[in-house]
């Protein structure tokens, strides 16, 4: 099978295309950020007709969800838009489409009811422009003619560049030297889930030749707070861990207070291959994101 993954060298991309090249069976062109922005219309056409996959893997997006809030163009540009440039790509050339979406396009909001994980049948609403971004892509997707499939994922980590484990390795070193304390949210609840795992899931569902909507997240549930323990734990760090609500910490973005992801599609095809959380941050661990 031939491959076509964008944003190969971002926090799952890399992932992907590491699980991929070693697989003989698959033949994979890895395109980073650098090499294409998806939200250049020629540009993606000529790299999917010189590629001629058979998929396409969209791991590219605008994922800074701080930022977005007063950059709402760029990050529906690349959330959105270019969404629908690969649909089109993909279409003209036979190939399919796999989406990388979030948990953010949920509020976490249940009224009086206790919270519960989403599954796919649930109806999302953002709280962010980030999630805004994120949701008008999966609708212009679905809309659109393309063979696809849209998988949500859930507090991702374990890969290069900025994310939630590298962070903590980095302010817990740096908290044990000073004596001064961590201090992490520990009142919003979602899947921590590692971007080598995601990465199988993605490989083991183009294989079966799955389309639609999936969630694809780690199982089991944690609090930021409750992750930056483990993450210690496991890492060897003993700093000061505090913890604080949401309202201690603003952010310009709204984030919901309850995002769990349930993969019910995929246990219903038989094909949840994903680890609860904390064994997916020890293969992160494992993977390079040790204490060094």
């Amino acid at each position: 099978m031939k491959l076509l993954v964008t944003g190969s060298g971002g926090q799952l991309g890399s992932r992907i295309v590491e699980a991929l090249r070693a697989q003989a069976a698959h033949d994979v062109v890895a395109l980073p950020r650098a090499a294409l922005d998806i939200g250049k219309r020629e540009a993606v056409l000529g790299a999917v007709a010189a590629a001629r996959p058979d998929w396409i893997l969209n791991c590219a997006a605008y994922t800074d969800v701080e930022r977005a809030e007063s950059d709402r163009a760029e990050a529906f540009r690349l959330n959105d838009e270019a969404v629908g440039i690969l649909a089109d790509a993909a279409e003209r050339h036979r190939a399919r489409l796999l989406h990388v979406s979030t948990d953010y396009v949920f509020s976490g909001a249940f009224g009086n009811e206790s919270p519960r994980p989403y599954h796919e049948d649930d109806a999302p609403a953002p709280l962010s422009a980030y999630g805004d971004s994120k949701l008008a892509g999966e609708m212009r997707l679905r809309g659109h003619a393309v063979r696809s499939l849209i998988v949500r994922t859930s507090w991702l980590y374990g890969g290069p560049g900025k994310n939630f484990l590298a962070t903590m390795l980095r302010l817990g070193r740096e908290a044990q030297a000073s004596g001064k304390p961590v201090r992490v949210v520990g009142d919003q609840r979602g899947s921590p889930t590692d971007a080598p795992s995601v990465a199988r899931q993605v490989i083991r569902l183009i294989e079966a030749g799955v389309e639609g909507l999936v969630h694809a997240s780690a199982h089991g549930e944690a609090t930021w707070h409750e992750l930056a323990a483990e993450i210690f734990a496991r890492a060897g760090l003993h700093p000061v861990l505090q913890r604080i609500t949401s309202a201690e910490y603003p952010t310009r973005a709204r984030r919901p207070p309850y995002s769990v992801l349930e993969n019910r599609m995929l246990r219903g095809l038989g094909l949840d291959i994903l680890p609860h959380w904390k064994e997916g941050l020890d293969r992160a661990l494992l993977g390079g994101e040790g204490p060094g």
